[in-house]
């Protein structure tokens, strides 16, 4: 278990190394044994971060990653900075690279009205009036870690 003061530090060179352009060999700190205590450390860091929060990015956790009864799904911070608009169907964005990282991009679609509430009824996209019904906008992405 870690102490606020340790989530500090933890955070702290999360921030550094995102702000230096650096990856880190391992986690910097005690991994946290909860959902709860990483999304915590998550807050501080994102609470360090100079830039404007434009949306969230949401990613998988494989069965072997997680903890009987924990969520499939973990959400993180998309920022100003990595958020390139373009209306265009193709469009060029030149982003930074990490030293012995990966390159991540993520699928953006603004939504120009709500969803249907979901009633587990069987609701399909189609059922919802197809898939691009309600996007105002979609733009393409992907994420393709380094071998």
């Amino acid at each position: 278990m870690s102490t606020p003061a340790a989530e500090e530090v933890v955070a702290a060179k999360l921030v550094a190394a995102r702000r230096e352009g650096r990856s880190l060999t391992r986690f910097p700190g005690v991994i946290p044994a909860t959902m709860a205590g990483a999304y915590q450390i998550q807050e501080l860091a994102m609470s360090r971060w100079q830039d404007s929060l434009v949306g969230w990015k949401i990613g998988y956790i494989p069965a072997d990653r997680r903890a009987a009864g924990d969520p499939d799904r973990l959400v993180g911070p998309i920022w100003r900075q990595q958020y390139h608009l373009s209306e265009e169907q193709v469009s060029a964005a030149e982003v930074g690279i990490f030293a012995s990282g990966f390159a991540a991009v993520e699928l953006v679609i603004r939504l120009g009205q709500d969803l249907p509430t979901h009633d587990g009824g069987g609701w399909t996209a189609q059922r919802g009036g197809g898939p691009g019904a309600a996007s105002a906008g979609r733009h393409r992405g992907g994420q393709q870690p380094d071998p």
